[in-house]
């Protein structure tokens, strides 16, 4: 997972709200069994998950699903 997903790499991320399918074209970055996004905290794939944190990310051949979590900007303590 590290060689593959250790840099930035894209993937489209969907999420739910109101049993409505969304999906979002991202970048993230794998480190220790998760991945990472970087974005803005008023954006609407964040209300989504705030709403429902089950996710899914796919591109190409590869497909991951589970929960999402806003551990907050990366410089806050």
């Amino acid at each position: 997972m590290k060689e593959l997903f250790g840099k930035e790499y894209s993937f489209a991320l969907a999420t739910l709200l109101n049993n409505i399918p969304s999906v979002s074209l991202i970048d993230v970055f794998y480190d220790e069994w998760s991945f990472y996004v970087v974005t803005y905290q008023k954006s609407q794939k964040v209300q989504e998950i705030r709403d429902n944190e089950f996710v899914a990310l796919a591109n190409r051949l590869y497909k991951f699903n589970g929960q999402a979590f806003n551990i907050g900007h990366p410089l806050d303590e």
